[in-house]
């Protein structure tokens, strides 16, 4: 977050594989955050300490809106579902994935694993928005198509590979 030119590549690529109405439900999360005065980024970290920190969680969690069984339930299954797309793209492109975040928690104490900061940004999200993105999910897993696996795809178009086997075979 604090290199500009990497964060947005990163933003970019995430989103750009998103539909469009599934973009108009995430801007209209920002809207209303920012109508009531929260930062989702700051929020997606807080959320995220319950994993990382959870003694320092315990200490500002009512400070961030209350997660019901109905939204909890429904990240679980998005959690599920994305889980088992980026444990696929691992195993297709090992030495990438190598260079990134440990899939789970267990993996490492050192650093946030895809599973935490998953759950820390999908609880900032409407229940609508959740809604969409499962079912988003589900469909691209229907067509046997691989979120994590796209959104690689493309950062690695943005830094001028052709694919993501070209960049596999680049790296040692």
């Amino acid at each position: 977050q604090d290199n500009y030119s990497e964060f947005h590549i990163m933003r970019f690529s995430q989103f750009s594989q998103w539909t469009e109405e599934l973009l108009d439900l995430y801007l209209k999360d920002l809207e209303t955050a920012e109508i009531d005065g929260r930062n989702l980024v700051e929020a997606k970290d807080a959320y995220m300490m319950a994993y990382t920190a959870p003694e320092q969680y315990k200490s500002i969690r009512q400070y961030l809106p209350e997660i019901s069984d109905e939204k909890q339930e429904c990240i679980d299954e998005i959690v599920t579902l994305q889980m088992k797309q980026q444990d696929e793209y691992v195993q297709k492109y090992p030495k990438i994935s190598a260079r990134g975040r440990n899939n789970y928690q267990s993996d490492s104490i050192y650093d946030t694993s895809v599973e935490v900061y998953l759950r820390g940004e999908l609880s900032t999200y409407s229940i609508y928005t959740l809604y969409k993105y499962r079912k988003y999910l589900q469909d691209l897993e229907n067509e046997n198509m691989n979120l994590p696996e796209m959104i690689v795809e493309e950062t690695a178009r943005q830094k001028g590979f052709n694919s993501l086997t070209e960049l596999e075979n680049c790296l040692k």
